[in-house]
């Protein structure tokens, strides 16, 4: 008899700790009868592009399925779903209501110079951090309160460089090869003479 209620406290505690490490956990309906019921949370996604909010219902403990399509942003990549700060795992079961939002890349960004001289400009490296990695090409404007002039100047960035052709008049464009943007490397632009004066410097992705 002894060896008979020793067996059967071992199975009962066996259950008892296979029931607490369930990943699920029903909420009692508070009504009788026993019955059970698990708690459901919403996941919010915010495109950021004037659509209407999506929201899906997720029980708790399961994962939310991705939309099936991604959003699109004119002249944006979109970068994917974010969680405040942090890029959103959705293989994290889900235990709270969930607000996400698009995070997007702008396809051509304006970038700002860090010396305003005439005939030399300098774009730091920290403004294209957010492109490491891709490709695309740089467009430069060039002004001279001079008619007729000729003037040559180069785009330089990392090993890269390219330069503005001889020619007459007072405006210059120039447009650079594909380039792949990397950590940590500035962009200069210097022109031979220095009453030219750099307009704008943009960076467009491929």
């Amino acid at each position: 008899m002894k060896r008979t209620l020793k067996v059967f406290a071992c199975v009962l505690s066996v259950l008892t700790l296979v029931s607490l490490s369930s990943c699920n956990f029903a909420l009692s309906t508070g009504h009788g009868g026993g019955s059970e019921r698990t708690q459901s949370f919403t996941v919010e996604f915010d495109s950021d592009n004037g659509d209407e909010l999506i929201t899906r219902t997720v029980r708790e403990g399961q994962c939310v399925v991705p939309l099936e399509n991604e959003p699109v942003k004119e002249n944006y990549v979109f970068l994917g779903w974010y969680d405040g700060n942090e890029e959103f795992n959705f293989d994290t079961p889900i235990r709270s209501n969930v607000s996400l939002k698009a995070k997007w890349l702008a396809r051509t960004v304006t970038l700002t110079k860090t010396t305003n001289d005439y005939g030399r400009s300098t774009v730091t490296a920290s403004q294209l951090e957010a492109y490491v990695g891709r490709t695309g090409k740089f467009r430069i404007g060039a002004w001279v309160n001079a008619i007729n002039a000729s003037i040559s100047g180069t785009l330089r960035y990392g090993t890269y460089s390219k330069s503005f052709g001889s020619g007459s008049g007072n405006t210059k464009t120039l447009i650079t090869d594909s380039v792949e943007i990397t950590s940590g490397t500035d962009l200069t632009v210097s022109m031979e003479r220095t009453d030219y004066y750099i307009q704008y410097i943009t960076f467009t992705l491929d």
